[in-house]
């Protein structure tokens, strides 16, 4: 993927171009996107979310 850099002059206008950005890429696209942004955010020795024990199942039922 190209790195390109548009200046937005407005965050509604910085909002529509993220929405048009995404638009354009393809699933496969989203997905290699989405694991770069894991691993350089966790490194490559990030847990897995579907691996998770089971006190985490049902957080989202807790956290209402």
């Amino acid at each position: 993927m190209d790195r390109i850099v548009t200046v937005s002059r407005s965050f509604a206008e910085a909002d529509q171009r993220t929405r048009e950005q995404y638009w354009a890429m393809t699933p496969l696209e989203r997905l290699i996107l989405a694991r770069q942004l894991v691993l350089a955010v966790y490194g490559s020795d990030c847990p897995d979310v579907r691996e998770a024990g089971p006190e985490w199942q049902g957080i989202r039922r807790r956290l209402r």
